[in-house]
């Protein structure tokens, strides 16, 4: 248990390599279950900028009845309610699939456990958030039909 400010909890889960990673990385394992799903896709479209690098990044894993409505609506809310300093990939799923069905991805990468941990929402300010909102129920209403499988959180260790 910790109990602190986000800058603090930030810092703790730093990927530094030392002690309190190691102890971080030890104390997760211990939750971890047996089982694993496995899936690629291809990327259909990003908000942010690819050529910084976001190693903290959350996973949706999604069950979506009608990509044809789907993919634009995400554009749409996106395309006005993606805040800087963050990174927001979507994409689907053409090989491997996870026992509990899915059919497209959603990554959102972050610079560091603090960004991730704060979320979207520490990103912006009340006004912003009150709009993003607003439009969030509009495209919940014309997504075509989605349901979260899974979701989680993930540190990139290289990249190739």
């Amino acid at each position: 248990m910790f109990s602190g400010s986000l800058e603090d909890l930030g810092n703790m889960y730093a990927s530094d390599g030392g002690d309190s990673w190691t102890l971080f990385l030890t104390k997760l394992n211990q939750h971890a279950k047996d089982g694993f799903s496995a899936f690629a896709g291809t990327s259909i479209a990003h908000w942010g900028d690819l050529m910084q690098d976001f190693p903290v990044q959350t996973y949706y894993l999604l069950d979506v009845e009608d990509s044809e409505k789907f993919i634009p609506a995400m554009t749409k809310y996106n395309n006005a309610h993606n805040p800087a300093g963050s990174l927001l990939m979507v994409g689907n799923i053409t090989t491997g699939r996870s026992s509990d069905g899915g059919s497209h991805w959603i990554i959102r990468g972050y610079k560091d456990f603090k960004g991730a941990l704060g979320g979207v929402r520490a990103m912006r300010t009340e006004a912003q958030q009150a709009a993003s909102d607003k439009a969030w129920k509009e495209q919940a209403a014309t997504n075509g039909g989605v349901n979260l499988v899974r979701s989680g959180t993930r540190v990139r260790l290289g990249q190739w």
